[in-house]
């Protein structure tokens, strides 16, 4: 993995989303199974939407294990996105979304954009699939209203295994309010669903915001973040858990299917899928695309 080292030879975080599209440009997957030479064929998309997250599903095939059927998967990258960004009341779904989806022709507009009507697949019976990623940056917008000095009260089992740190916490917010300011800022998200919904995309997905596994791989990379070093230790893992908390309800709220990526049993991300504790790697990439195509294909309900 490439780095940038600072003038006095400390290792600078690699937080840049041009740089996180670099690494993930080498990252080569496997290749989808082989293709018959000189024959056109028409690959059916889906669509990874949102954050930085969605970087590596850009310009893969996947070919399904379960009836070799291949998939290109299209990767609409949002930067820096925010629910807010998303969508809103007054201008509606994410112009940039609107504009991705409009050159691929996955969505039409025949009235100069006030109205649009997803497409449907030449091949398939429904519109384009959609996965949605969203949470993290307004993750670090409720740690950065908490503070460095306040903790969220833990409210169950799992969450009282980040009660780890020594460090006192000045101040304690109870779960249900901390839960209740979440909801708030992701309202936008679920209103976007709504919207697309609205729209025609009948199969939709949305991303959970698993935790990130805290090591020296991790504190390397990202140890010296804003939103690192002004929060409480044991806050951030909690804020994590309420937004996969949140973005689970609006999954059920929207009709949306919820799929957390392959996490371990602690619902942390496992290390050997991601290339920094956060992003996918190619591996952790495909079994993404495996767990969304086998509700496609029928496999799982």
């Amino acid at each position: 993995m490439q780095q940038r080292t600072a003038a006095h030879g400390a290792v600078a975080a690699l937080c840049d989303e041009d740089e996180i599209l670099e690494v993930v440009s080498r990252d080569t997957p496997r290749p989808a199974h082989a293709l018959e030479a000189g024959a056109f064929y028409r690959v059916p998309p889906i669509y990874f939407i949102g954050d930085s997250r969605a970087i590596p599903f850009r310009n893969a095939i996947y070919a399904s294990e379960f009836t070799s059927r291949a998939y290109q998967l299209r990767s609409v990258h949002l930067r820096c996105l925010h629910a807010a960004d998303f969508y809103s009341r007054e201008r509606g779904i994410n112009r940039a979304l609107l504009g991705t989806l409009a050159t691929d022709q996955a969505v039409t507009s025949n009235d100069e954009g006030t109205q649009w009507t997803a497409t449907r697949a030449e091949q398939d019976a429904g519109t384009a699939p959609l996965v949605l990623f969203c949470g993290p940056y307004d993750a670090h917008r409720v740690l950065d209203e908490l503070g460095p000095d306040a903790d969220i009260i833990a409210w169950d089992e799992r969450s009282s295994r980040h009660d780890v740190s020594t460090k006192p916490a000045s101040r304690l917010v109870s779960a249900q309010d901390a839960l209740q300011r979440v909801l708030e800022i992701m309202e936008p998200f679920a209103l976007g669903i709504e919207a697309l919904r609205t729209v025609g995309f009948d199969r939709i997905f949305v991303h959970g915001v698993p935790r990130s596994q805290r090591g020296e791989r991790f504190d390397r990379l990202y140890g010296t973040s804003k939103w690192l070093r002004q929060s409480h230790p044991n806050a951030m893992p909690k804020v994590h858990m309420l937004f996969d908390e949140a973005v689970q309800s609006i999954a059920r709220r929207t009709s949306a299917r919820y799929v957390c990526g392959p996490v371990d049993a602690n619902r942390e991300l496992s290390r050997d899928v991601t290339w920094d504790d956060v992003h996918y790697n190619a591996e952790g990439a495909r079994m993404v695309a495996r767990s969304v195509v086998q509700v496609l294909e029928g496999v799982v309900e």
